[in-house]
């Protein structure tokens, strides 16, 4: 797949060297992407995505603070996500099953990463079960190397960055 992905991104950026340098319009790139699936989707984070959707219409919807007797609640909501956020998302979730709370989904949707995951993009104002989504997330950025599909992905990002940081010629 990873090899498929970078195939149809060669060619396309063959082409438009190709359209740029003689004008001329190459269409093979074209119809292998056209033929591809989305070289930029990966099918277990819209499986995850779609998980999510289910579970949501499942979870209780009695969640909320529940214990208000913690002085932990009387911090504001941004400082507390401040803090959350230097926690490892392991500690946050244990900190919430101990108060007994959910710290709600405007915080689980602030920490999962759009950045490596551009399909979170587009349901971003879907109820989901953002929980479940950052979690499992997080665990699929940890066997990162074991997809092929991520692999690609970080490969593709890394050069993006590089590109960016490299000075202009004009």
């Amino acid at each position: 797949m990873a090899q498929r992905n970078l195939k149809g991104i060669l060619g396309i950026l063959r082409q438009k060297h190709d359209e740029w340098k003689y004008g001329t319009d190459r269409s093979e790139a074209t119809e292998y992407l056209m033929e591809a699936a989305d070289i930029g989707s990966f099918q277990p984070i819209q499986s995850l995505i779609n998980r999510a959707r289910r579970r949501t219409s499942k979870r209780s919807k009695s969640r909320g603070r529940l214990d208000c007797k913690s002085r932990f609640y009387y911090i504001l909501t941004e400082i507390l996500h401040m803090i959350l956020d230097n926690l490892p998302i392991a500690d946050v979730v244990a900190v919430q099953r101990a108060l007994t709370s959910y710290f709600g989904d405007s915080y689980w949707r602030s920490r999962t990463s759009i950045g490596i995951y551009h399909e979170v993009r587009n349901v971003i104002n879907e109820t989901l079960d953002w929980e479940f989504l950052c979690l499992e997330l997080e665990n699929l950025s940890k066997t990162w190397d074991g997809e092929e599909g991520l692999v690609c992905r970080r490969y593709l990002l890394k050069r993006l960055d590089e590109i960016q940081a490299a000075p202009t010629l004009l």
